[in-house]
């Protein structure tokens, strides 16, 4: 064999080697991975068949400063019908009437306890880092009022990922303010979240009204509105296994109702706020998991108009407590089941009594898919 052909297979020979050297020394150095977290729940394991659709981050970011009534209307499927400005902004899934969706906030369904309603306006985007739209019928698991669908409003937590602030603020025509102030501490152990927002406009805008005679040029008036609420959020990482949620969610809303193009002028107005509390344990080990968590819900609303001496005054107050547990049995089978119990209160001003309604629940699903 020619020297030159010797040499080659000599320096092929010594980097084989000295490649099998550094593979020896890298499978006895211990490389600590970072932390991965897999989780799946009911809406993903046991709704089969139901469509499924995810708002991107990247959208949630971009609209952070408007509410989910305009999200929805611009960046899904459902219809989302609204009654002018400043009103009611409530879903229509596949043609089924509003209080056919449901609205969960992490887990938790938010709708009115009296009409089983919610009003997408006063929702605020940015409170909300992980949004998905369930269509189909899922009373099994969400409830009698999913028939039509549910929109899943979460918190996910990220931990280690150390001190963060945002800041944003939008001006527009009409006096239109968006401000919106985010501060995020993440450790190993520990989250809390705090963030804010204000929205408030005058919706003095010029129109064509058609219903008067010659068509005039109007401008709107008694139509200002002013939000704000805040949203704290705690995370405790108890052990590997273990994490603890506590959540609480406050928001005041005034909004003038302005008069329609047959009013010369309105008076009504509506203020609407709420408390929203969550807790919530969870445990996962292996093939098993294991969730208990519990909400108070406490909802204002006071309507009123004094020309027509029309004044409301009505309050919802809920309780909400539930257990549920998955097993993953094998790779291709899996139960998940559950207690729920709910209290829901009614103080009203047309309501002589003040109702109380106690609901106790339980759910059980099995799902087997083919190998």
């Amino acid at each position: 064999m020619p020297k030159f052909y010797q040499s080659i297979i000599f320096f092929l020979t010594l980097f084989h080697a000295q490649g099998l050297i550094a593979l020896q020394r890298d499978t006895n150095t211990v490389h600590t991975l970072r932390e991965v977290q897999i989780s799946a729940s009911r809406l993903t394991d046991f709704s089969t068949g139901n469509k499924i659709e995810q708002v991107s981050p990247l959208i949630l970011e971009q609209q952070q400063a408007n509410t989910l009534a305009d999200l929805l209307t611009t960046y899904s499927n459902e219809f989302i019908k609204t009654y002018g400005v400043n009103g009611l902004a409530v879903s229509s899934v596949r043609g089924l009437a509003a209080g056919s969706t449901a609205v969960l906030w992490n887990g938790f369904n938010i709708g009115s306890p009296m009409n089983g309603l919610f009003d997408f306006s006063l929702l605020p985007v940015n409170f909300s880092n992980n949004i998905k739209l369930q269509y189909g019928g899922s009373g099994a698991l969400w409830g009698n009022g999913a028939a039509g669908g549910t929109i899943h409003l979460n918190n996910v937590a990220d931990f280690d990922k150390g001190i963060s602030i945002a800041v944003s603020a939008n001006y527009g025509s009409f006096n239109s303010q968006k401000t919106h102030i985010e501060a995020v501490i993440s450790k190993k152990k520990w989250i809390s979240s705090i963030k804010w927002f204000r929205r408030i406009a005058d919706n003095n805008f010029s129109f064509i009204n058609v219903a008067e005679l010659g068509k005039p040029k109007d401008t709107l008036n008694h139509a200002e509105l002013k939000q704000q609420g805040l949203l704290q959020e705690d995370y405790f990482k108890i052990t590997e296994n273990q994490k603890l949620s506590f959540r609480f969610w406050y928001q005041f809303n005034d909004r003038n109702l302005p008069p329609s193009m047959t009013m010369s002028s309105s008076e009504a107005n509506q203020k609407d706020e709420s408390y929203r509390t969550t807790l919530e344990w969870q445990w996962t080990h292996l093939n098993h998991s294991v969730f208990i968590r519990s909400a108070y819900f406490n909802d204002l609303n006071l309507y009123r108009n004094p020309p027509t001496s029309t004044y409301s005054n009505n309050t919802t107050q809920a309780w909400i407590n539930e257990a549920e547990t998955k097993i993953t049995l094998t790779t291709h089978q899996a139960i998940n089941m559950g207690i729920n119990y709910t209290q829901n209160r009614a103080i009203a001003t047309n309501y002589q009594f003040n109702p109380t309604q106690n609901r106790l629940s339980a759910f059980l699903s099995y799902r087997i898919a083919n190998p």
